[in-house]
């Protein structure tokens, strides 16, 4: 934890967001609920990592860490993260984050999958010596409808052609980095963005899974 936090966490205890317990906001309790094991995730165009499957306390940590002045829990996501990075051959690459829309990037004042792909390529080479460029050349072009409503197709169509790249550095591929990957949809419009501009894309890395809809329905009928 860096040192204005600790000095903070003095004046202003911190309590986990799960338990309550003073002293960190994911104690050493809790903290097994975010380091998992990594699951391989398919979806149609692209495919990637995840750590954790999109439980309730995800989402509440996941809202906690958008939406509330945590900036600790940016270092503990991203550290669950790592592992997953570890599947990829990390030579001439490059993780690109996924844009915010204008609208949540002015409410929030920072974009979360910029702040977590800043945070892994930090960890990556204080831990491993591994230099990873954060390079944040995605930008959302028009207005995108909200995508929670809407079913995994209608999740496409309504990103499709949402999103412009600038090509990255000659030489390198990329990594995209994300907090969440639900049918993929965003995921999917950045990889064809890049693709267009020239960039090859390599898989992505998200912090949750969310199981589509349709697997969803069945594992319910299942149990």
């Amino acid at each position: 934890m860096p040192i204005f936090e600790e000095l903070l966490n003095i004046i202003l205890p911190t309590r986990c967001i799960w338990c309550r317990e003073l002293g960190s906001a994911i104690c050493n309790q809790c903290s097994f609920k975010i380091n998992q094991p990594v699951r391989t995730v398919h979806r149609i165009g692209i495919n990637g990592y995840a750590i954790n499957e999109y439980s309730d306390d995800i989402a509440t940590l996941i809202s906690e860490f958008k939406e509330t002045p945590q900036s600790s829990l940016a270092s503990f996501i991203s550290t669950a993260m790592i592992p997953a990075l570890k599947n990829f051959d990390l030579d001439n690459v490059v993780l690109v984050p996924m844009p915010s829309k204008k609208k949540s990037f002015a409410k929030r004042g920072f974009n979360p999958a910029q702040l977590l792909a800043r945070q892994v390529s930090k960890k990556l080479f204080s831990q491993f010596g591994i230099r990873v460029r954060v390079y944040n050349c995605l930008q959302i072009t028009r207005d995108v409808n909200d995508q929670a409503a809407l079913s995994g197709s209608a999740r496409r169509i309504n990103l499709n052609g949402s999103m412009s790249s600038l090509n990255i550095p000659i030489g390198y591929s990329a990594i995209l980095i994300d907090d969440v990957i639900t049918s993929g949809a965003t995921l999917r419009e950045a990889k064809r963005s890049l693709l267009a501009a020239g960039a090859q894309v390599l898989g992505f890395v998200t912090f949750a899974e969310t199981p589509p809809r349709n697997l969803r329905k069945s594992q319910k009928m299942t149990h």
